[in-house]
């Protein structure tokens, strides 16, 4: 057995010599330079696999934007929360998760204060796929030009026009009297962009990553400007509301304190009125004391729910 094993590994040893003494100069270099380019691929396969898992583990954002009292907040916490909270002018971005269905989104409420507007604004928008942008549209009219230079500022932006960013115009606080509708805001801010792509086209140009001017004019030269012109930022309109939760509450306490307690009357039988006096004689009026008639309060917006499920859908599809 030992002498049978030492012959066979002589003859491998002697194999192996024969096919290395039959191997050229050339082609052992040929070979080296194989395996090199083989590594290489297959380190840089390996290395953009971890970057892309990274981003999409990070997900990219969706940036809102728009004038202070806009609602920006107000529809950040809607949206991810299901409340509404009391919001003060801020300073600095809120930043929420938005549960879109298969996946979570990165929403990030940019202040809408003019000192720190433009800072956070470009802070964030290199890693966003979408933006919202607010107005109040009960105010609108006092507002347009400012509103129509912000928005311009924004899709002319070689950083958002480069990203190829979704925008959405929300004509938000519907639900105010002297609201306008959306096509009425499009149709007043499509005139403005006419102008100032006339006026003031030479000072808004937005500055690139490398520090130079690049002024990148916006809609179809010669023609009157129309949003449905960018192809590269498509831009949807759509009416919001964010009920505030203090309204409602207001509304509670009043009808709390003052019509229920002195107007709520039954209607006997016999079809006369007789006043009978609610609740806990000497104590203030509390439904809770109205054990034979159990009184629920519950929060409704029709007009919320109506309008931010076009939102939703919008959000879902650029996500």
């Amino acid at each position: 057995m030992d002498k049978s094993e030492g012959k066979r590994r002589i003859s491998l040893a002697e194999t192996y010599r024969n096919f290395m003494a039959g191997i050229t100069t050339d082609q052992i270099f040929y070979a080296q330079i194989a395996i090199t380019i083989f590594i290489g691929l297959l380190c840089l396969y390996l290395f953009t696999r971890r970057i892309v898992r990274s981003v999409s583990g990070r997900g990219r954002s969706i940036v809102l934007i728009g004038n202070c009292e806009s609602g920006k907040t107000a529809l950040l916490y809607t949206l991810t929360r299901g409340q509404t909270p009391i919001t003060v002018t801020s300073f600095k971005e809120n930043e929420e998760l938005y549960d879109a269905g298969n996946k979570s989104v990165h929403l990030v409420d940019v202040p809408g204060h003019e000192r720190v507007r433009s800072n956070s604004f470009d802070k964030h928008k290199s890693n966003a796929r979408a933006i919202m942008f607010l107005l109040d549209s009960s105010s609108l009219g006092s507002q347009v030009r400012d509103v129509a230079e912000q928005l311009y500022t924004v899709l002319s932006d070689p950083v958002v026009q480069s990203n190829r960013c979704s925008v959405a115009v929300l004509c938000n606080k519907q639900d105010q009297e002297l609201a306008k509708s959306s096509s009425i805001i499009q149709r007043a801010l499509q005139k403005e962009f006419d102008m100032l792509r006339e006026t003031f086209s030479s000072r808004l140009a937005s500055i690139s990553s490398d520090g130079k001017k690049q002024t990148k004019p916006l809609g179809v030269p010669g023609q009157p400007f129309a949003f449905s012109q960018l192809k590269s930022n498509p831009v949807t309109f759509m009416e919001t509301s964010v009920m505030e939760e203090k309204s409602l509450n207001q509304l509670k306490n009043d009808m709390l304190r003052e019509t229920f307690s002195s107007r709520l009357a039954s209607i006997s039988s016999d079809g006369k009125k007789q006043t009978k006096p609610l609740g806990v004689p000497g104590q203030p009026f509390a439904f809770s004391q109205l054990k034979s008639n159990p009184v629920t309060f519950m929060e409704t917006s029709v007009m919320e729910e109506k309008s931010l499920n076009q939102l939703r859908k919008w959000i879902s599809e650029v996500a």
